[in-house]
């Protein structure tokens, strides 16, 4: 049976309204409490209604940010009268345990919503209280960035996350677990995105770790656990194509009623046919499924993406350009650049790939120009007319160094700008980045254990550990033909 816990709000209105009085400096003061019945901290602790007064009238906002650990189930009432807030306990106290009572930011003053923050009320049915803790911070794992709001907990049972006691982590990822009794615990952290107070797949968490000796600072990383098989959504986007999104795929999804052509990338996939079926039928490992086509009026034209990336353009002259449907014709004649007499020669690489080579000669910026049915798909449809604008100003961009002393032989390196991966590459000894836009940029590394050139997260299920990962600690400022050097040891 799931428990869920939730607080029971009462609230005792009068019939006067209360009303600041005119003039005078504006109250910037949260609320104080001045007096607690029975005192806090509390030992041999025998009520069930707790009493807190304050210096004025107050309101309650955020009633989630009010928590106990450990749990108290039934939960409290939270009884509000003017200055006087009652906490009346339904629940039977363990009794050489202690609790705390946390109300995060949901006490205000009445008039101005000045918010009393943190404040806390710790009590024991015994003769002491607990004073062991655990402080600590929590990122997320792959980009290195705090996280506020993450269940951090303690389960005193070594095979389960259900916590016995738990905090919450602030806007800057610190934690505080406090008052916790000498023991042995399991130690995790998970973001409850449906607030049922356990772990469920697809929500962040970090690897659990038994925790013994306490009064100690954990740094707690958070990722996405990789399922034990992954998980494929469906899509039929257009007349004549489905998308398949996915994480990383164990083997090649088939398509079993009808030919056609493929463009597969990392987390998705692409299936491309001519016919009219009305579904398609495919497989996956030891499942088999299928989709109906629908049937638009009006066939999409061909559209047209610049995939190579700015260093690749100048090192290999090369221009690779995608489409979103299968190529069978092109017309050469239709690709020129506005400024050069150089003849174009496009060719396919394959159904979705167009290359382009440029000349040794090609050292300034220029407008590619590909004029409309420069190209035919395999359902006869054409593109319409577009330009790419192709940088070749060296001067324009930085360099970074980079030279490694890590012993690790499958190091693979993300040079990366507010979450989007600018460069990636392998790292041996060293190695020397071109073509990087002026900014600044993250350095992220990680140990590529499967050689796949992708980070891989763990598995909780299967006690798989995560790839280790490493955040260079400072940001690398990238200016105009400059270079810079770091050393990674």
């Amino acid at each position: 049976m799931e428990k869920h816990m939730f607080w029971v709000f009462v609230l005792f209105a009068s019939c006067a309204n209360i009303v600041p009085p005119d003039g005078g400096p504006k109250d910037i003061t949260p609320p104080i409490v001045i007096n607690s019945t029975p005192e806090n901290p509390s030992i041999y602790f025998k009520n069930n209604v707790i009493t807190l007064v304050f210096n004025e009238y107050i309101q309650v906002k955020n009633i989630k940010d009010i928590r106990i650990s450990p749990q108290c189930n039934p939960p409290p009432e939270i009884i509000l009268k003017g200055k006087r807030l009652e906490i009346k306990l339904n629940c039977s106290l363990e009794k050489n345990t202690t609790y705390t009572i946390n109300f995060g930011k949901s006490i205000e003053d009445l008039n101005e919503g000045n918010v009393l923050t943190n404040f806390k009320y710790v009590f024991s049915r015994g003769s002491s209280l607990d004073s062991l803790f655990i402080h600590g911070t929590v990122k997320d794992l792959y980009f290195n960035e705090n996280l506020e709001g993450v269940l951090v907990g303690l389960s005193n049972t070594m095979d389960s996350l259900i916590p016995y006691y738990y905090t919450y982590s602030n806007r800057d990822g610190s934690f505080s677990l406090n008052n916790i009794k000498d023991d042995k615990y399991l130690l995790f952290s998970f973001l409850d995105d449906n607030n049922n107070f356990q772990y469920d797949l697809g929500e962040l968490v970090s690897t659990p770790d038994t925790v013994q000796n306490l009064n100690i600072t954990k740094s707690l990383g958070l990722f996405y656990e990789k399922p034990a098989n992954p998980i494929i959504d469906v899509k039929n986007i257009n007349k004549n194509t489905i998308l398949f999104e996915h994480n990383i795929l164990k083997d090649s999804i088939i398509i079993l009623n009808t030919p056609g052509f493929w463009k597969i990338n990392l987390k998705s996939s692409v299936f491309w046919f001519n016919k009219s079926p009305n579904f398609i039928k495919y497989r996956y490992l030891n499942i088999t499924d299928s989709i109906a086509v629908s049937s638009p009026d009006s066939a999409e034209r061909i559209s047209l993406k610049v995939i190579s990336e700015l260093h690749q353009i100048n090192a290999e002259r090369m221009i690779n350009i995608e489409t979103n449907m299968p190529i069978k014709n092109l017309i050469p004649e239709n690709f020129t650049w506005e400024i050069s007499p150089e003849a174009i020669k496009p060719k396919i690489i394959n159904p979705f790939i167009i290359q382009i080579p440029i000349g040794p000669d090609f050292n300034k910026s220029q407008k590619l120009i590909i004029s409309e049915e420069a190209l035919v798909s395999q359902n006869n449809q054409t593109n319409d007319s577009t330009t790419f604008y192709i940088e070749s100003n060296y001067e324009k961009y930085g360099s970074l160094k980079i030279k490694s002393e890590i012993a690790d032989t499958n190091l693979v390196l993300e040079l990366f700008d507010n979450n989007n991966i600018i460069r990636k590459s392998s790292l041996k000894d060293s190695i020397l980045i071109n073509w990087i836009p002026p900014g600044n940029y993250n350095l992220r590394l990680f140990s590529d254990y499967n050689n796949n050139m992708h980070w891989d997260s763990g598995s909780l299920v299967n006690s798989q550990a995560c790839e280790k990962i490493i955040i260079y600690p400072q940001t690398i400022k990238i200016k105009s033909n400059w270079e810079v050097d770091i050393i990674l040891d």
